[in-house]
């Protein structure tokens, strides 16, 4: 039996794995799915845990982004080195409307402040 001194347990690497990470508005539209779509939905980051680059990218305003499809809902993440950030949850019909309404707001309150 071989023991580690303290100094060598410390000094392992500990290895984090990229995690999920839900804004707060996303998250309340996941807690209010009826219980089918929300088990579905937790499934899908699941998987985007193993896989990030799982989903299609998304293009024009959404660049950036990627998207996956759990039967009439969408999730839209962003893939960083720590974390798979979802910006939203939602239906099919609307969520990328809403995206690109907001990202060009976004777009125009920066170029507004900016000299």
């Amino acid at each position: 039996m071989t023991s580690t001194s303290s100094s060598e347990r410390r000094s392992r690497q500990v290895v984090r794995s990229r995690r999920v990470l839900l804004l707060p508005k996303t998250a309340d539209v996941v807690r209010q799915l009826p219980p089918e779509r929300k088990r579905k939905a937790r499934a899908a980051l699941a998987e985007l845990l193993r896989d990030p680059d799982l989903g299609e990218p998304l293009e024009r305003e959404l660049t950036g982004m990627r998207r996956i499809r759990v039967g009439q809902i969408r999730i839209v993440y962003r893939v960083s080195a720590l974390a798979v950030e979802v910006v939203a949850v939602g239906p099919r019909r609307s969520i990328y409307a809403e995206l690109e309404r907001e990202a060009r707001r976004t777009d125009r309150s920066s170029a507004k402040s900016a000299p």
